[in-house]
This record gives structure tokens, C-alpha cells and sequence, in this order.
């Protein structure tokens, strides 16, 4: 389906700590750390590191263009 925004109000959490790398770099990491902890569905990024791995765990990964041709449907 496509990516829908998520009309709730912002939360503040606390990046989930992992015992295996993810990913090169730190930023990379604790951008998949704080989605896992927001339980998102999608993470939207233009971080090669990230992208490369398509998924993780049961979190989407896609580029802003992915993310908006979604909304289009």
C-alpha cells in the first residue's frame, strides 16, 4: 500500500538499545534505534547505509521520492 502519514500527535522516546550493528554509521543507527522505539512502520531517509538494507527488523526503509510517489496512490 501506499505510505500514509500518521495524523497522532509527535512523541518523544528513547532510542531502543541494540546489541548488533545495524549499519556504518552512528546517525544511521540511531535513526533505525528511535524508529524501532516510535514503533514506526516506515523510515524515510537518504542514507545509503540504511537504504542498502531495505528493512529492519519490520520497519520499511525508503527515500523521500518513494515516500511521496506513495502518497499519490
Amino acid at each position: 500500500g501506499g505510505v500514509r502519514f500518521n495524523p497522532h500527535p509527535a512523541a518523544i522516546v528513547e532510542p531502543i538499545h541494540l546489541e548488533t550493528a545495524i549499519s556504518r554509521g552512528s546517525r544511521s543507527r540511531l535513526g533505525a534505534r528511535t524508529a524501532l522505539a516510535a514503533e514506526a512502520q516506515v523510515i524515510v531517509s537518504g542514507d545509503r547505509d540504511l537504504l542498502d538494507l531495505v528493512r529492519f527488523r519490520e520497519i520499511r526503509i525508503i527515500t523521500a521520492a518513494e515516500a511521496l510517489a506513495g502518497l499519490d496512490r
